[in-house]
């Protein structure tokens, strides 16, 4: 009788029935028209092939949405009293250094010999509050303004640290930096309650975050190498 959108009305002797279009003809319904067969079994792929991938499409959103619950669950307070720092950093989410990277920074290049020319790099807003190079041994120095615990993300990236600590996500929207450096990285992370703690000494690693690699595909992990600094290399 009729076709209208995703539905077709068939009458039968004993009245009017709707289907669905043109998924019906795949069990219910056959088509004596040779020609007209042929145009619905070019439909029946074609919708076939956007099921599969509305399919694919929330498989993917579901484990995305799985990934950002399991990594934004946790937010984590310190104390508002500063611990000085001693002969060694140690990670210790309950030990606060401080609100402001640079006077982090600072106290560290007079502990550790950390290079005071690089300290314009950390404080003031809009600063990269990373440093190539800044220590002794050649270690890089990164402060983790916006992440998963402050709940904030960068323009064009965000951080995110793993539950264990041992992985920090580093995912980009558009392009990842072209540095390609494989230096070790003194990182502090800022908590929720603008506290910085330090999280430990970590490596660019070769490992992938493969539900978001296949949306994106722009991202770096950094693994965890020491909880302490400084501490003596193998």
């Amino acid at each position: 009788m009729r076709i209208e959108e995703n539905k077709i009305t068939v009458r039968f002797s004993v009245g009017e029935k709707t289907f669905s279009y043109p998924k019906s003809f795949e069990h219910f319904l056959t088509v004596v028209d040779g020609e007209v067969q042929k145009t619905i079994k070019v439909l029946l792929e074609k919708q076939k092939e956007e099921e599969e991938i509305v399919k694919l499409q929330q498989e993917r959103e579901e484990k995305e949405k799985e990934r950002k619950e399991d990594f934004t669950t946790l937010r984590t307070v310190c104390p508002k009293n500063n611990v000085k720092i001693g002969s060694q950093l140690v990670c210790n989410l309950n030990m606060s250094y401080g609100t402001n990277s640079r006077d982090i920074y600072l106290e560290c290049c007079e502990r550790f010999n950390w290079h005071k020319d690089s300290q314009y790099k950390f404080g003031k807003q809009g600063c990269p509050l990373f440093a190539w190079n800044a220590t002794p041994e050649n270690y890089h120095v990164w402060f983790l303004c916006n992440n998963n615990w402050s709940g904030t993300k960068a323009t064009s990236w965000e951080n995110i640290i793993s539950h264990d600590l041992q992985y920090i996500y580093e995912i980009w929207e558009k392009h990842l930096p072209d540095d390609r450096e494989k230096g070790c990285r003194v990182v502090f992370a800022k908590t929720s309650d603008n506290q910085y703690v330090f999280l430990g000494v970590y490596r660019l690693s070769d490992i992938k975050i493969e539900e978001r690699e296949e949306m994106i595909g722009l991202n770096r992990v950094f693994e965890k190498i020491s909880s302490v600094y400084p501490f003596d290399e193998e």
